[in-house]
């Protein structure tokens, strides 16, 4: 019986031993998964900067084209009204072009007149 109570003991005892083996290999497989989701939350946490980063880029530059396309519509709107003016400008000097041919050639009828 004693015999018999030594290897029980012993098959216990290399029993307790190969599960302590095996949560062993459990806590380092634990441990290096831990690592591992550490290292992928902080390689995500970048992604999301960047992302981040560049929908504030894209903002910008939304804003800046949206900017520019309303100088654009101002700059048009601008240039044609300056046109506009140029031909009334135009049409003016026409008219007192004309106004002073007539005036110089009164003035030479009155000289005639005169002489």
């Amino acid at each position: 019986e004693s015999s018999e109570l030594a290897a029980t003991k012993q098959s216990l005892e290399e029993e307790k031993q190969k599960l302590e083996g095996e949560v062993s290999q459990l806590r380092e497989a634990d441990m290096q998964y831990r690592n591992e989701m550490k290292e992928h939350r902080a390689s995500i946490a970048v992604v999301e900067g960047e992302r981040d980063a560049a929908r504030v880029a894209e903002t910008g530059l939304s804003e800046r084209l949206q900017q520019s396309e309303s100088n654009c519509i101002r700059l048009a709107e601008e240039s044609s009204e300056l046109t506009a003016t140029k031909q009334k400008l135009e049409e003016e000097i026409s008219k007192l072009q004309k106004a002073d041919m007539q005036h110089r050639n009164e003035m030479k009828e009155h000289r005639a007149n005169i002489a």
